[in-house]
């Protein structure tokens, strides 16, 4: 008898961890937490610097002053509580909380100052999120500019992918 309820309670943990792992590996579209967006000649939105066109991750405040004009600090406290209030005040949040959330960076290709990033999904798959993106491009009427947009979403830190569509 003890050992057929020792086997049932056995039985009943294993499909539960079984379950739970399951729903772990269901896709997940993740929440923009905040935004900026800008379109204009320079490479910089706040205190981040893009000088390539494509997508950038920020996991910690080291990472997010080595893309700042102030890369050569990136290891100084205090340079990087600066830069990380700036962006918070940027993206209208009180604080950046990095064991919680991480920047998404994206620059597009020059176009017009009208031009904006737009993201069309962040899906977390099996460790893995990929970044859907894309440019939305305006008249050229409205004169030279980069798109580029930073947002805070949940950290998460398996491997990241920017998918551009255009």
């Amino acid at each position: 008898m003890i050992y057929r309820t020792r086997l049932a309670v056995a039985s009943c943990v294993l499909a539960c961890a079984v379950i739970a792992s399951v729903h772990a590996d269901e896709a997940r579209e993740l929440k923009i937490i905040a935004s900026a967006h800008d379109s204009t000649r320079e490479v910089s939105i706040g205190p981040v610097m893009l000088e390539a066109p494509g997508g950038y991750v920020i996991r910690s405040a080291e990472q997010l002053v080595a893309l700042s004009s102030k890369a050569d600090s990136a290891k100084d406290a205090g340079v990087q509580k600066k830069i990380e209030a700036e962006l918070a005040a940027l993206l209208r949040v009180d604080a950046i909380d990095w064991s919680k959330h991480m920047i998404l960076a994206v620059r597009g290709e020059p176009g017009t100052k009208a031009d904006t990033v737009r993201f069309d999904s962040i899906k977390l798959e099996d460790r893995r999120l990929t970044v859907a993106w894309k440019v939305r491009p305006r008249p050229p009427h409205a004169g030279p500019g980069t798109p580029i947009a930073v947002i805070l979403v949940e950290r998460c830190d398996g491997e990241v992918k920017f998918a551009s569509s255009k």
